[in-house]
């Protein structure tokens, strides 16, 4: 019985077949699930192992692998010892397997001194286990979560170019694993995996982020309704914005000498003016009630 067909001929090929009986081609080996996976690397892997030891399979390319990253020694002196210990308690808990998802947990509280907000020490450090993981587990994991404020994880300052602010905060520098200069270096735009964060810390602590997983495995175990064209945060602005319309209804006047109504043809704006709302400046932005 045919199990699929060979990448380079299009022959089929079966159960068993190291070699494409068509061309000859070498076939990959099966790959394992994510319980044989966990079974064979063992738990201790899951939380830090994954660092020195090598997997005692290579990690499945079909399985979704999320990082979780924080500091422990910064989340204790934030947050005092026992609710940074009911942190790493939780993250613990994310890591291993769960379906078709593996979660591996980084603390780099060996890695970066207490005190240090250096953003490029710790990407350093994340380059290196990026390139230890890829080497003994033949891939790198999929999307990142950063568990601490900045005050734990530190994002990178760079300078705004446009002048409009002072400088950017950004955690884009963990996404493309460089210290480059975004501004100037092409590398430094490139982006291996998603990046998330969770702002742990002296001011969002234990009660935020057990509730943040409740609502994240809940709404992970519901099935997605595919009559919703719009995200839930879309449609708040969708509600928000229709209250706020009758407030301001009048007048929005885009600069001194540009004004519009609710109902005026916005194209013919756009064409006469060069400009829409969204390009203006804020200071020229007012409305009126």
């Amino acid at each position: 019985m045919s199990i699929g067909f060979c990448e380079e001929c299009g022959k089929p090929i079966h159960a068993g077949d190291a070699f494409c009986q068509g061309c000859g081609h070498a076939l990959a080996g099966p790959s394992c699930t994510a319980k044989e996976f966990a079974n064979a690397s063992g738990e201790s892997w899951f939380t830090g192992g994954f660092r020195e030891g090598k997997a005692a399979k290579p990690l499945p390319a079909e399985l979704h692998v999320q990082l979780w990253v924080t500091n422990s020694s910064q989340l204790t002196q934030q947050m005092g010892a026992a609710d940074a210990g009911v942190v790493l308690d939780m993250l613990r808990g994310r890591a291993g397997k769960s379906g078709r998802n593996i979660g591996l947990l980084l603390d780099l509280a060996g890695d970066i001194g207490a005190g240090k907000v250096d953003w490029k020490e710790h990407v350093a450090v994340l380059r290196k286990v990026d390139q230890t993981l890829r080497e003994t587990s033949g891939r790198s994991w999929d999307a990142l979560c950063l568990v601490g404020d900045d005050k734990v994880l530190p994002m990178a300052i760079l300078e705004d170019p446009t002048e409009s602010d002072p400088q950017v905060e950004t955690d884009a520098c963990y996404a493309s694993c460089s210290t480059a200069n975004p501004w100037t270096e092409e590398a430094a735009r490139f982006f291996w995996w998603a990046v998330g964060r969770l702002p742990v810390g002296k001011n969002w602590g234990v009660h935020p982020l057990a509730n943040y997983f409740k609502n994240r495995d809940a709404a992970v175990s519901q099935a997605v309704s595919r009559g919703m064209p719009y995200g839930l945060s879309a449609r708040c602005w969708e509600k928000a914005s229709q209250a706020a319309l009758p407030v301001c209804r009048e007048i929005i006047c885009w600069s001194s000498g540009v004004q519009t109504f609710p109902n005026a043809n916005r194209g013919r704006v756009e064409q006469r003016f060069g400009t829409v709302p969204s390009r203006c400046s804020p200071s020229f932005l007012k409305i009126r009630p």
